[in-house]
């Protein structure tokens, strides 16, 4: 983008406020947190240095550097941010993995483990006298545990 020339009556002073206080805007959001907040706005600043200040003078060239700046340390906490995101997101999907897993193959599942329980009752029945059941019922369950 390129700036127009402007009014040699414009009053500088006015936009350089204007500007340092997008700037501390950015800064605001920054500090707490919100890193495309703050990019946000010192990309409106960047857009403003460009749609009002002229080209060719040395205070637009100051401003630029300071905006550019200023563009610069919020694409690096944009990324950084960025990162931790994909860092924390990686973290919880291999947690959750993990914890699927520990479930599985070295577990014994439930079908597995009923199987194992009705058999012991069975076999616990038998030791004490009862006959066995038929298939689909169950087995009964000796005195002491009634």
């Amino acid at each position: 983008m390129t700036g127009h020339t402007a009014d040699p009556n414009t009053d500088s002073t006015d936009f350089k406020m204007q500007l340092d206080a997008w700037l501390e805007q950015a800064e605001a959001f920054a500090r707490n947190g919100d890193y495309l907040g703050a990019h946000a706005r010192a990309r409106h600043a960047q857009e403003e240095v460009e749609r009002r200040v002229p080209c060719d003078s040395e205070l637009g060239d100051e401003l630029r550097a300071l905006v550019e700046l200023a563009l610069r340390h919020y694409d690096g906490l944009v990324t950084s941010w960025q990162m931790q995101n994909v860092t924390r997101h990686a973290a919880f999907v291999a947690r959750e993995r993990a914890a699927l897993a520990a479930d599985q193959p070295d577990q014994p599942g439930a079908a597995s483990l009923a199987r194992r329980l009705r058999y012991r009752r069975w076999r616990t029945a038998l030791a004490n006298g009862f006959k066995a059941p038929s298939p689909g019922t169950r087995a009964p369950r000796p005195a002491s545990h009634v």
